[in-house]
């Protein structure tokens, strides 16, 4: 999460994240611990006797809620000059495997001593565990490499240290890949083989997960995959072993988890990224809390995407990671409390809203279109994007029940904000399409994407889409699944350059899949339809067939009220595409970020 600081100690920023899960409902709670090597915010440390008392007091917390707490090993990382690289099995020396074996037991020796109620060993994904057990990154040919028994020995020497150094009854879980998704890698058979292996070595549950760091889309599954993806994978592993058995992976809905645990696919569900976006999911599927469930989209914009952002955040609830930062607030009873207009019912003006009316500040909300949601429901028409309907169906149910009205087509200008007169004003005006100018823009069969996915298509057989991000992407798709020819042309050097790795990787998997042609460093400078002309390497070049072209180069935001309703109250606030188009996990983060200014003033 990133949320600890430099030296790894928990902190009041860490305590918070974890506690709101714990108040919200769950049974237990699996929480990273960092048994050796480098230490930092990334996750918790437990590599040394001073990190024992942070442990302490956040089981101490998590016990008073009645839920369980579980320390999660796995490390940082390590220095070069041990490891040279650590997705590479022959690059172990084995001495270091004995001393990490070694660490892992003292860890768990630190958990059991700070009353952590039991510990997992992490050996699937981008850890070193899992490098050893793939036959995708182990070729070694001595007792840690070779057949299924001697790639799983790391593993089974690491839980029986364990086992050996703490108390018979303290529990302890593996987390293991069912498959790595990779050529020539681990698949579920040898998997089923290799867990009946970790339970004679000690493990007292299994967890089943997927892929390892080369194949990383998988680990933490996306709205384009299905969800509950693995519990058949943990169904034949429990029908093999004789020790619980837990089920994870895009499972985002408490009816899908109790389903599997009724139909014997698993004794217990984990739910990761559904808990980020909304840590009261458990109390509101119980009735203790009675609002609306705020369901994991499945985007991985925040929680996934380590470059653009240096700590985890969530699309859905921009409070992730800042719980210790904004205590509940409520409009103050004791002056009058200010008019806030918001202008634009997309996801943006939408979370402000929701956030106002939540803590008794009602908004008057405006909308030009007939209904909510504005852009996303665009990005929803896209194939295996429907879970983006999520954003607005959470926050309509949400106005509604706070009796928030939204004025629909209503176009808001100057002369209405002034006839309204509102103390503050938040404008989520959001964006249109960038249009560049190339020569042939003219032609009637030349369009944008917000035109395509709006009007369900565009006329013609084989059709070019002039750029390769991610609206760019989803037009792309659109027409292919209603059977057209498609090819994408981006001017940068790869396709859907805003994209995280892996999320990028999976992207453009599927796209080639599905018979798309793309091409990148190829900028379109003249529309001649049926030809276009591109400029590929420094050449010119042309392409024919096209009956057809797609604009989706980028957004620019729409400033035309924005402009004119300049000083128009007390403060304006800018937020979402209006200030600069990005996702919408920016737009949300924004009026979020205003509803809790005014709140607090």
């Amino acid at each position: 999460m990133n949320y600890c600081d430099h030296e790894g100690f928990i902190n009041d920023r860490y305590m918070a994240f974890v506690m709101a899960r714990a108040v919200g409902g769950v049974g237990g709670l699996i929480i990273p611990g960092n048994p050796y090597g480098v230490v930092g915010p990334g996750r918790p440390a437990i590599s040394d006797d001073r990190y024992i008392p942070g442990w302490e007091k956040l089981a101490e917390e998590v016990h008073k809620t009645g839920a369980k707490l579980i320390c999660q090993l796995h490390p940082v990382g390590f220095e070069p000059r041990r490891v040279k690289d650590v997705n590479n099995a022959a690059d172990y020396p084995k001495a270091f495997l004995e001393e990490m074996v070694e660490g892992f037991a003292r860890a768990a020796v630190r958990c059991q001593a700070a009353g952590v109620d039991g510990v997992e060993i992490h050996g699937a994904h981008a850890h070193e565990i899992a490098v050893f057990t793939s036959p995708y990154t182990n070729k070694r040919t001595d007792e840690y490499g070779g057949d299924y028994t001697g790639r799983a020995k790391f593993g089974c020497d690491i839980i029986r240290a364990v086992k050996a150094c703490v108390r018979q009854d303290y529990p302890l879980i593996y987390r293991m890949i069912s498959d790595d998704k990779m050529p020539g890698g681990l698949r579920l058979a040898e998997a089923v083989k290799m867990a009946g292996l970790f339970e004679e070595a000690g493990a007292d549950a299994l967890h089943v997960s997927i892929g390892i760091y080369a194949s990383e889309e998988y680990v933490s599954a996306p709205m384009e995959f299905e969800d509950c993806l693995l519990a058949e994978d943990a169904a034949l592993i429990k029908a093999n072993v004789h020790i619980p058995v837990i089920a994870v992976n895009r499972i985002v809905d408490l009816s899908d988890a109790e389903k599997i645990i009724e139909d014997d696919k698993a004794d217990m569900v984990a739910m990761g990224r559904a808990l980020l976006a909304d840590p009261e999911l458990v109390n509101k599927f119980t009735g203790k809390n009675d609002m609306p469930v705020r369901r994991c989209v499945g985007c991985n914009q925040g929680c996934r995407d380590t470059i653009r952002y240096t700590s985890s955040q969530c699309l859905q609830n921009p409070l992730l990671g800042r719980e210790f930062e904004y205590p509940p607030l409520l409009a103050r009873k004791d002056r009058q409390p200010p008019k806030v207009m918001i202008v634009g019912a997309g996801p943006g003006g939408l979370e402000a809203a929701s956030v106002l009316a939540q803590n008794g500040l009602i908004p008057s909300v405006y909308e030009q279109a007939g209904d909510m949601g504005g852009l996303v429901n665009l990005s929803a028409s896209s194939p295996l994007k429907q879970n983006m309907h999520s954003i607005t169906d959470y926050r309509r149910k949400l106005l509604g029940r706070f009796g928030v009205q939204i004025h629909y087509n209503t176009v808001v200008d100057g002369e209405l904000i002034q006839k309204e007169h509102p103390d503050v004003l938040i404008l989520a005006t959001g964006s249109k399409p960038f249009v560049p100018d190339i020569l042939g823009l003219d032609n009637a069969n030349v369009v944008t994407g917000d035109d395509v996915l709006a009007q369900g298509g565009v006329a013609g057989r084989k059709v070019a889409v002039i750029g390769g991000g991610l609206v760019g992407c989803e037009v792309a798709e659109f027409l292919k699944a209603q059977g057209k020819e498609v090819e994408v042309f981006e001017m940068k050097d790869k396709i859907a350059p805003e994209f995280y790795r892996w999320r990028q990787t999976l992207l453009v998997k599927r796209l080639t899949e599905s018979g798309i042609v793309l091409r990148a460093e190829a900028q379109v400078v003249h529309i001649d339809l049926p030809r276009i002309t591109v400029t590929e390497n420094g050449a010119r070049k042309e392409y024919d067939g096209f009956d057809a072209v797609v604009i989706a180069v980028g957004r620019k935001p729409e400033r035309i009220l924005a402009d004119q309703a300049a000083g128009a109250a007390d403060k304006v606030y800018e937020i979402g595409d209006l200030k600069s188009p990005s996702f919408v996990l920016g737009a949300i983060h924004d009026g979020f970020d205003a509803a809790m200014e005014i709140l607090q003033k």
